[in-house]
């Protein structure tokens, strides 16, 4: 995350639109995600260095929640997101000045507008080898990520010389949020006399739509897990 400096213009125009205790609560957010990534430095991505001031306060939200486990989980998925964002451009760019996909990303270096940081390379993997020309579409994949730091909140991204998607591997893709999650145990217990639920499965009805079961264990077990 890059550091807000006192005079930087980002905060001055963040100090003249907020109110004083909305102003609190945004550094107070920012410091919190910042000791939470100190306390767990595998939640950071190399793709952070693309990430402006504005940026990172757009993406953190001075109203977040973070109590639980789960809650930091899920900001700082939207901090990764908001760097990869970042990132795909660059790498767009790359990829349509170089002639061939080659089976390793870093050859793409030289293409870079930017100078882009070598563990950046280490997460992705090349999804073709041969000519751009032969690529069915403009728009198919060329590279995508090796894997996710968070497989319940992070997005896998893939990108191509003419376009770039995301995809859901966990809750930032999928029909369900932490919210609705909240909402599902909040439920079961008015229907249960205050008891939690005992296994995921026990959520599902309470959902508005089915969920993935498989994703939904995953969350169900970490937060059982979760102090409180």
């Amino acid at each position: 995350m890059p550091r807000l400096r006192e005079d930087s213009r980002e905060l001055v125009r963040l100090k003249a639109d907020a109110t004083e205790p909305e102003m609190r609560n945004w550094l107070s957010q920012m410091n919190r995600h910042k000791q939470r990534l100190e306390q767990k430095p595998d939640g950071k991505i190399p793709e952070f260095q693309f990430l402006t001031e504005q940026e990172c306060l757009k993406a953190i939200d001075k109203d977040t929640q973070l109590e639980t486990d789960a809650d930091y989980r899920l900001a700082l998925s939207k901090l990764r997101g908001a760097a990869k964002d970042r990132f795909v451009p660059l790498a767009m760019a790359a990829l349509t000045k170089y002639a061939a996909a080659n089976d390793d990303p870093s050859r793409l270096r030289p293409y870079f507008a930017t100078p882009v940081d070598d563990a950046i390379f280490d997460r992705y993997k090349m999804l073709h080898t041969g000519k751009v020309d032969d690529l069915p579409s403009p728009g198919e994949p060329v590279m995508g990520e090796k894997g996710q730091v968070d497989e319940v909140f992070d997005s896998y991204y893939t990108i191509g010389p003419g376009g770039w998607s995301h995809s859901g591997v966990g809750l930032s893709g999928s029909p369900f949020s932490m919210d609705n999650y909240t909402d599902a145990v909040k439920g079961f217990k008015e229907a249960h006399e205050g008891h939690g639920p005992i296994s995921s499965s026990d959520l599902q009805p309470f959902f508005k739509e089915p969920v993935n079961e498989a994703l939904l264990q995953k969350l169900f077990q970490n937060e059982s897990a979760s102090p409180r």
